[in-house]
């Protein structure tokens, strides 16, 4: 799958902020019971839903978007040293995606999502330099999706002898979320904290938009289905 410029500076960030992580030497054992973190990550957001093209003659399971920006926001309450909780917001960007269809036409599609979680965190090796974790969310997400297409290379519209995009549809949905994934933190010091994220999340979503460009047609978003990767930092505090 293609990377976006985005996507491959989100890779370089948090390449270097886990190495970092990974560099450090915490003064003592970096997670303890009552210890509250807030942390801010960036990263890769790697798409995995799929659209259903049959409709005009394109592959039934064509890639939506490309490789994009990642974003996320949380705040961790260690109820033990193994166990803790909290709050997360998240945002991907996802880049455009671009599908030839036998009929002459270039379909070119993206989404972003939002999600707003509850989540719950246990670590595997508290005491440990580097802090091995199991992370799951339950919350609300959005959808945005939109598509355009153009004629194909050398085609034009039959109607107006011209060339240029024309909107498909562009809109949004909000449904149930949930998300799975494991990371590692490492203390840089005694309250900065650097680590490794990585997370998929499934928002449920089902809304249908009428096309703007061909009459009869439907277009729908289904869920959004994605993998993100966030380098991450934190300040630690309440010991």
């Amino acid at each position: 799958m293609r990377m976006t410029k985005s996507g491959r500076a989100s890779w370089a960030c948090a390449f270097l902020l886990s190495a970092a992580a990974l560099a450090a030497r915490p003064a003592s054992a970096t997670v303890k019971a009552g210890d509250q973190t807030v942390k801010v990550g960036v990263g890769a957001a790697v798409p995995l839903s799929h659209a259903d093209l049959s409709a005009v003659q394109g592959p039934s399971d064509a890639s939506s978007a490309s490789t994009g920006l990642g974003l996320g926001g949380q705040y961790l309450y260690q109820l033990t040293p193994a166990f803790g909780f909290g709050g997360e917001f998240s945002y991907a960007d996802y880049g455009n995606q671009g599908t030839d269809l036998p009929t002459h036409y270039h379909i070119t599609s993206s989404y972003k999502t939002w999600a707003m979680e509850a989540v719950a965190r246990y670590v595997l090796m508290p005491d440990a330099r580097v802090n091995p974790y199991f992370i799951a969310g339950l919350g609300l997400g959005s959808v945005s999706a939109k598509a355009d297409t153009s004629p194909g290379a050398g085609y034009v519209w039959s109607n107006t002898g011209t060339t240029e995009s024309r909107p498909d549809f562009d809109g949004s949905a909000m449904g149930p979320e949930f998300s799975v994934g494991l990371g590692a933190d490492a203390d840089l010091t005694d309250s900065l904290v650097a680590g490794l994220d990585a997370r998929w999340r499934f928002i449920s979503v089902s809304k249908t938009f009428d096309d703007q460009t061909f009459p009869g047609y439907q277009e729908k978003i289904s869920s959004g289905n994605g993998l993100q990767i966030d380098g991450t930092v934190g300040w630690k505090f309440g010991r």
